[in-house]
């Protein structure tokens, strides 16, 4: 039975102004026509149609495959790109400067780094000193360490922050436990800073610049076609869909409330998530729990605009990559192109 919500008297629906078809027997199809058309098709006759020759949509790179998805099987499409970015985290000092040239050469500087190496996440510990005698300033001495490592990062001090710097784009690192310590005269002589004892400071990241503007890959438009059983009744041929943000928003109980939090979606961890990063397993089970799976029948298509540039402050238009979860005891196939 088809419901257009013509001319309705309450508020239950908005009145789009659609005009109802003529009958409503099964003998309408949805079909692609010559010409580059679409159109309702009735036999031989074309009730309406709708003209797609005006789409033109630049590219750069595209692809297209076919997957088979198993009974209960969950596939991710990746898309073409990760607008990759150089990451960039910023430590602001809570103090005013001393002496801004010789701050630098009475600091001590005790963080940890993580980063991927050889597909492992590891992590090193830094403890570096600051040498007035030797002219070594706190930034230096630590990028000896993280040279010495073969750690691709660099730090820049200034009188207000510290900045680590990815040396090339899309190197993904976290830097935490940051102990700043500041030493003045009755400890190391010679110091600008006579305040008296030393000063320890820990430090937290106050802005930061992530490796990619979509950790989970994004494309500029994707066309999917889903090939379903002939035995199906119909109101099985759907499949689920979900495109994953860089970042995720959701409501965490905490005692007797519900706390916001924030996470990087990480497709490609399996295992429990972190504090800072919510892992594909504990992502899809509240995207199930929530209910927040879209259902896609025969077609599915999305296009988007370009994003404004390949900057921290860029415009982010992309459309990310998407889970399919195939929720019924048959296969499908999914035939899909996609673009940037």
């Amino acid at each position: 039975m088809a419901d257009l919500f013509n001319n309705s008297i309450t508020n239950d629906y908005i009145n789009p102004n659609l005009q109802p078809c003529a009958d409503q027997n099964d003998s309408y199809y949805f079909e692609f026509l010559s010409k580059k058309q679409v159109g309702i098709i009735s036999g031989s006759n074309t009730i309406m149609s709708f003209n797609l020759s005006d789409i033109k949509i630049p590219v750069v790179s595209w692809t297209q495959k076919l997957e088979t998805i198993a009974q209960g099987e969950v596939i991710f499409i990746e898309g073409l790109t990760k607008g990759l970015l150089q990451r960039t985290e910023y430590f602001n000092l809570p103090f005013q400067p001393y002496d801004e040239a010789l701050d630098k050469y009475y600091m001590q500087i005790d963080c940890s780094v993580y980063y991927n190496k050889n597909f492992k996440y590891v992590g090193i510990n830094i403890n570096a000193s600051a040498n007035y005698d030797t002219s070594l300033p706190i930034d230096t001495a630590v990028n000896l360490i993280l040279q010495n490592n073969n750690v691709g990062i660099t730090l820049l001090y200034d009188p207000s922050k510290f900045t680590f710097t990815g040396s090339n784009l899309g190197f993904d690192y976290d830097v935490s436990n940051f102990v700043l310590t500041l030493y003045d005269a009755s400890t190391i002589s010679g110091s600008p800073i006579t305040h008296g004892d030393p000063s320890i400071f820990n430090l937290d990241i106050s802005e930061k610049i992530p490796y990619a503007m979509y950790p989970n890959s994004a494309m500029r438009g994707i066309f999917m076609k889903v090939h379903y059983p002939t035995t199906t009744s119909g109101y099985e041929d759907y499949v689920c869909i979900n495109h994953v943000p860089g970042y995720f928003t959701f409501y965490e109980l905490d005692g007797s409330s519900y706390s916001k939090v924030t996470k990087q979606v990480d497709v490609g961890m399996s295992g429990d998530s972190t504090t800072e990063k919510m892992s594909a397993v504990d992502y899809l089970a509240y995207i199930n729990d929530s209910s927040l799976w879209t259902k896609v029948g025969a077609l599915y298509s999305i296009t988007t605009a370009p994003d404004s540039s390949m900057s921290g402050l860029a415009l982010y238009n992309l459309i990310p990559g998407l889970y399919i979860f195939n929720p019924h005891t048959f296969s499908v196939q999914v035939e899909y192109m996609e673009f940037l």
